[in-house]
């Protein structure tokens, strides 16, 4: 399965560490890795990059940036 690195506002810090996930510290961002999950297209979540962080309970409010790893 592939994995999807998501770069996070460092404020978002607190929750990040409330949600249980591994994160890292990168340039004043928090790194977090996470397995992909299938796009479900009969979310009302459209973007898919929204539709994943609903997922794992991460606000997309503070997204930096979404990327696949692997």
């Amino acid at each position: 399965m592939n994995q999807v690195l998501i770069h996070l506002k460092e404020s978002y810090l607190n929750q990040v560490k409330k949600l249980g996930y591994d994160y890292k510290i990168n340039d004043n961002e928090i790194d977090v890795i996470l397995p992909d999950v299938d796009y479900d297209l009969s979310s009302v979540i459209v973007d898919p990059d929204e539709q994943f962080c609903d997922h794992y309970g991460i606000n997309y409010d503070y997204v930096n940036c979404i990327e696949l790893v692997s």
